[in-house]
Formats: structure tokens, C-alpha cells, sequence
């Protein structure tokens, strides 16, 4: 293993060294092939100033002479030039030229015709634009084949660093695979060595087996041998006792009976002193068994305790956690029944707000209806009778009019029951009081006795709004009504 790791460490610093050397080729053919730079005055390229042209007053006698146009100076423009090679290749002859001299001037001529000498001088200020522009593409050809070249030299760089990268790469493949080679063989010979090695326990194992197997053997052998030799002095000894009783048997007949009766009372005694070590082996066996089931036991129940124990301590864990769950979960609820029931508080005072608002503008048109009502009556002649009943009969007073506890439906829909209350389980009975028109609608209505939750007393109210009742009829025609209707929210 030293020596693998040794050889290891070496490839490591070769390689290391190697590619610090080639980082630093690298680095130094790129800074010596760098393209330099060669500084230029701007002032060169600058336009020379435009030369002054004094424009011609009209002819009173004599005309004002105009600056002849050859002391203007554009070569400057055309000779400077930003780099050598422009230097080297002249510019074409007819830019460098002097511009062809005007014909004499005639004195009658220029005072006829004063806008000759102008176009001329901007025929030479075309001209000098021209060489000016000649000289800027000069320029700029100049920088497009610097770049290119400088273009090309980088694609080399780039190109000869690939061929490098390549090299390297294909050079550490091949040592990788030569080291790949070299473990192979090393764990090829390793694993050869131990196969041996396991031959050879084996082959030393099976010959200690042979050994140990043929000295049993020699043993057994030998205790078989002894058997039989001591069966044959046995039978040798019998024929000889049966040789001398059959001589001596008249004489020692009463010898004989002597005889067996001492060797019947010598084998019953041996029988019984053999019965008496069974039994105290026996007794000795049952209490070494008793002391180990004993001790046995004693672990156990050791053991057992000890669970006891361990199981008392997590249940009283357990029960701990249940009950610390149990009070946050309580005091979760608490908090959340808490908020919401200032929400709901919240939402009961806004509608009560709300209904009242509504109650009272109720109030004023039912008024208002009553004291047309009663007016009406007046005047046809008829007298309403009120009277007073308890809640559970038929009908009571309620705003001047009878109340009908057992309306008659056209048509009614059960009341949705709210989400909030129906998750919580609230149940209740709401008791409203409707007034009808003639065609049965509900032209208002008011909760007479809550259920004791805002949100069931709400629903129960925009349901019976909907509904369409059997109008109450009085000498055969329908007439205005008050109907008492309960509205019950259970959970099945």
C-alpha cells in the first residue's frame, strides 16, 4: 500500500509541474504576441481652416480684387500620413497636383461676370474634400487589415493552445490506462497470493481432520480389541467353571447353593449401592438444574423489571407530550374561538348598525301605509278588530294587523346554511315576521326571536325575502298580510 501511494504522490507532482509549465508558455506567447499599438496625433487628420473668401461688391467703377486661388495649400492634408506603410505608398499624382491655373483675368470680364472666381474656389474645396476622404479610407483600410491580422494571430494562438491541451489530454489518458493496467495486474497477483494461501489452510486443516479422525480411530480400534480379548477370557473361564462343576458338581452341590446365595445377596447389594449413586447423581443434576433455572429466572425477571421500568418512564413521556399537545391545541382553539368571536361580534354590531338603519326606514313606510290604510277604511266604513293572542296561537297583533302563524307557500327554497356555523355546529330555530302585498311577495321582513348567531338569523332572512306566499283574502279578494315563519338549522 506504501509503495502504491508513494507512486501516486510522484504522478501527482509531475503532472502538477507539468501543467504549471504549460500554463506559463502560455501566458508568455500571449504577451509577447500582442499587437502594439502606434500613437498618432489627431491634429493630422484635421481639416485645414477654410480660407477667407471676400464676396465682390457690385461694380461701381472699379471691381475689388478676389484672392487668386492657387496660394491655397491642400497637400498638407494628403502628405501626412497616420502610419508607415501609408507613408511608403504616395498618394495618386492627381491629388497631390496643384489645381490647373484659371486663364488670365480680364479686367471687363471679372466686373461682368463676379461669380466666376466663387465657383472655382469651391471646385477646390470639392477637391480637397475628395483628397481628404481618399486619405480616411486609406486610413481605415489600414485598421480592417490590422485587424485581420491581429485575427489571424489570435486563431493561431487559440489553434496551438488546443494542440497542447490535446497532447496533455491524450498523455494523462495513456498514463491513466497505464496505471489502470499496473493496478489490475497488482490485484490479479494479490488475489493469487491469498487463493494460495486458502489452498494451503485447507490442505493443512484437512490433514489436522485426517489426523485427529485416524487417531479416534487407532482408539476405537484399540478399545474394540480389548473387548473382544476380555469376551474370550470370558468364555475361556466359563468352559473351565463349566469343566470343573460338571466334575465337581455331585461333591459341590451344597457348595454351590452356599455359593449362589452369597452372590445373590453380593449382587443386590451392588444393586442397590448402584441404585443409591444413581439417585445421588440424579438429586446432584436436579439441583444444579433447579440453580440454573433459578438463576436464569432471577435474570429474567431482572430484565423484565427493567422493562417495566423503561415502559413506565415512556408512557409517563408519552402521556406528557399528549397532555402538552392536548393544552396547545386548547389553547390554539381558545385563541382562534377568541378571534373569532370578536370577528363575529364585529360583524353583528355592523349589522345591527345596518338593520336598524333599515328597521327604521321600514318603520316609517309601514307607517305611512297604515295611515293610508286607516284612512281608507274610514271612508268605506269598515273597523278593524285587534286581537291580542299569545305566541303559540293562530295569529297575534303585530303593528295593527293579525299575524298568520300557518302561511300557505307558492313557492319557497331552503335557507343556505352558513359555512362558519355548520364547521362550529351550530344549530338554532330563527322566527321571522313578514309583511305581504295582495300577490303574496314579501314586501319586508324583520327577525322576531333570534337564534342566538348572527350568520343563521342573516340567511334565514334573505331566503324568506324570496319566497311567495298564499295572500290572505278577505270578502272573497286578497289584501295585505303579516305572517310569522320559522326557519330551523340542524346538523343530521
Amino acid at each position: 500500500m506504501t509503495h502504491h501511494l508513494a507512486s501516486f504522490g510522484v504522478s501527482a507532482i509531475i503532472h502538477s509541474v507539468l501543467l504549471i509549465l504549460l500554463l506559463s508558455m502560455v501566458t508568455e506567447s500571449v504577451e509577447i504576441k500582442e499587437p502594439k499599438l502606434i500613437p498618432i496625433d489627431l491634429a493630422l487628420f484635421e481639416p485645414p481652416p477654410p480660407p477667407k473668401i471676400i464676396e465682390p461688391e457690385p461694380p461701381v467703377q472699379e471691381p475689388e480684387e478676389i484672392p487668386e486661388p492657387e496660394k491655397e495649400e491642400i497637400a498638407p492634408t494628403v502628405e501626412t500620413s497616420p502610419t508607415p506603410e501609408l507613408a511608403k505608398k504616395k498618394p495618386p499624382k492627381p491629388v497631390v497636383e496643384a489645381i490647373p491655373e484659371p486663364p488670365p483675368p480680364v479686367r471687363k470680364k471679372v466686373v461682368k461676370s463676379p461669380v466666376k472666381p466663387i465657383a472655382e474656389i469651391k471646385k477646390k474645396k470639392e477637391e480637397a474634400l475628395k483628397q481628404r476622404k481618399l486619405a480616411e479610407i486609406h486610413r481605415q483600410k489600414f485598421e480592417l487589415k490590422k485587424q485581420q491580422e491581429a485575427k489571424k494571430q489570435e486563431i493561431k494562438r487559440a489553434e496551438q493552445q488546443r494542440d497542447k491541451d490535446q497532447l496533455i489530454e491524450k498523455k494523462r489518458k495513456e498514463w491513466q490506462a497505464n496505471q489502470a493496467k499496473i493496478k489490475q495486474q497488482k490485484i490479479v497477483e494479490i488475489e493469487a497470493n491469498k487463493h494460495e494461501v486458502v489452498i494451503a489452510k485447507q490442505q493443512a486443516e484437512k490433514q489436522r481432520l485426517q489426523a485427529k479422525y485416524r487417531k479416534e480411530w487407532q482408539i476405537k480400534q484399540a478399545k474394540i480389541e480389548q473387548q473382544k480379548k476380555a469376551e474370550q477370557q470370558l468364555k475361556k473361564r466359563e468352559i473351565e467353571i463349566a469343566k470343573q462343576t460338571t466334575e465337581k458338581q455331585r461333591l459341590a452341590e451344597k457348595y454351590r447353593k452356599q455359593w449362589q446365595a452369597k452372590q445373590a445377596a453380593i449382587k443386590t447389594e451392588k444393586q442397590a449401592r448402584k441404585r443409591e449413586l444413581e439417585q445421588a447423581r440424579e438429586k446432584v443434576r436436579k439441583q444444579q438444574l433447579a440453580e440454573q433455572y433459578r438463576k436464569q429466572w432471577q435474570a429474567k425477571q431482572v430484565a423484565i423489571k427493567i422493562e417495566k421500568q423503561a415502559r413506565k418512564r415512556e408512557l409517563e413521556q408519552a402521556r406528557k407530550q399528549q397532555l402538552a399537545e392536548q393544552h396547545r391545541k386548547q389553547w390554539q382553539a381558545k385563541q382562534a374561538a377568541i378571534k373569532q368571536k370578536k370577528m363575529a361580534e364585529q360583524r353583528r354590531k355592523e349589522w345591527q348598525s345596518k338593520q336598524a338603519a333599515i328597521k327604521q326606514k321600514k318603520v316609517a313606510e309601514i307607517q305611512a301605509k297604515k295611515r293610508s290604510a286607516t284612512q281608507r277604511s274610514k271612508a268605506v266604513g269598515q273597523k278593524t278588530v285587534v286581537k291580542k293572542r299569545p305566541v303559540s296561537s293562530k295569529s297575534t297583533v303585530s303593528q295593527g294587523g293579525s299575524v298568520n302563524l300557518n302561511p300557505k307557500y307558492r313557492s319557497h327554497q331552503s335557507p343556505k346554511y352558513p359555512r362558519l356555523a355548520k364547521r362550529r355546529g351550530i344549530q338554532g330555530t330563527v322566527i321571522i315576521r313578514a309583511n305581504i302585498n295582495p300577490a303574496g311577495r314579501v314586501v319586508s321582513a324583520k327577525v322576531y326571536r333570534t337564534s342566538g348567531n348572527s350568520s343563521l338569523d342573516r340567511s334565514a332572512l334573505n331566503s324568506v325575502k324570496q319566497w311567495v306566499f298564499e295572500p290572505a283574502q278577505r270578502n272573497g279578494k286578497a289584501i295585505a298580510s303579516i305572517v310569522q315563519v320559522p326557519v330551523r338549522f340542524q346538523l343530521n
